[in-house]
């Protein structure tokens, strides 16, 4: 078996290291929890939308334009006769 006899200990490096990743994993995890709160908010919020609602739809009162009257198959051309 292959000892480095070099080694006493981990380096003050690594263990500036490891203390990031700590620090990193600790606000990965307060992030997360974060989120989830959020989106159980917004997921209460749209669920009271669409029980005040009645859910999405279209707005009556502002219709849909109507496509100008062309050949089928043809598409309009900007600058061109269409």
């Amino acid at each position: 078996m292959l000892r480095a006899t070099w080694s006493s200990g981990t380096s003050t490096r690594e263990l500036r290291l490891a203390a990031e990743n700590r620090s990193l994993r600790d606000l990965l995890a307060t992030l997360t929890d974060r989120l989830e709160d959020l989106q159980r908010a917004n997921e209460r919020m749209y669920a009271a939308d669409y029980d005040r609602a009645g859910g999405p739809s279209f707005d009556r009162s502002q219709p849909f334009g109507s496509e100008p009257a062309r050949p089928l198959g043809t598409l309009p051309m900007k600058g061109g006769a269409s």
